[in-house]
């Protein structure tokens, strides 16, 4: 049986870790959209491709555009997780 001391220093170092995880997968994700953003530039300053958006969002309607296809986001779902 453990004593409190040691059960808030597994508590604190369990919280820690997963504090560490959440902004771990935040970075990849603002890094990943930050590359697909910055590739989106090339390509439509290249001018490859016929459909230039890869990854576009629009701010008022909370739509998603990612590869052509239409993605509507609502942030109330995603703020249970977090």
């Amino acid at each position: 049986m453990e004593s409190r001391m040691e059960k808030n220093k597994r508590l604190a170092r369990e919280k820690r870790k997963r504090k560490f995880k959440a902004f771990l997968i935040l970075l990849m994700t603002i890094l990943v959209a930050f590359g697909i953003f910055r590739v989106n530039q090339i390509i439509k300053e290249l001018n490859y491709l016929e459909n230039t958006t890869l990854l576009n969002y629009d701010y008022k309607n909370n739509t998603l555009v990612f590869f052509g296809e239409t993605y509507y986001i609502d942030f109330r779902i995603l703020k249970k997780d977090f």
